[in-house]
């Protein structure tokens, strides 16, 4: 509402909110301040390894649930989507050693094995997610 005091128009902040960037008044948000607020609680990480990782990633999946504590469920997804992008490539250098690094095309040409490609997004993608989650693989 224009013209209005204390109406501003924008989103209005917490207490908690006030007092962490250090404007808190008790005079303006004290009465904001009695209702006590707990922090939601956040899942407990599930120490057993997603089904489908192979033995190394759930290795990996063990180690960073002992390592490491504060996880949330967007962190998890992350670490699982990681691991099995590990082991996407894994599988894929495999696959490329076994057969080789060129194939005959079609018409006799000497292509580039298409699982180069997916190999190297899958180690693109683990790296990214390890960068975001703050983490070494």
């Amino acid at each position: 509402m224009a013209g209005v005091k204390g109406r501003g128009g924008q989103n209005r902040l917490s207490a908690d909110e006030h007092q962490l960037r250090g404007n808190f008044r008790p005079e303006r948000h004290g009465a904001l301040a009695l209702a006590p607020t707990s922090a939601p609680a956040r899942p407990q990480p599930p120490l057993a390894a997603p089904r489908g990782l192979s033995r190394a990633a759930r290795a990996a999946w063990r180690e960073y649930m002992r390592e490491f504590t504060d996880w949330s469920a967007s962190d998890l997804e992350l670490l699982e989507l990681a691991l099995r992008a590990k082991d996407r490539a894994a599988q894929c250098r495999r696959r490329i050693a076994r057969e080789g690094l060129t194939l005959r095309g079609p018409r006799g040409a000497t292509r580039l094995h298409p699982l180069v490609r997916v190999e190297r997004t899958s180690v693109g993608f683990m790296l990214n997610a390890f960068k975001t989650l703050r983490l070494d693989s």
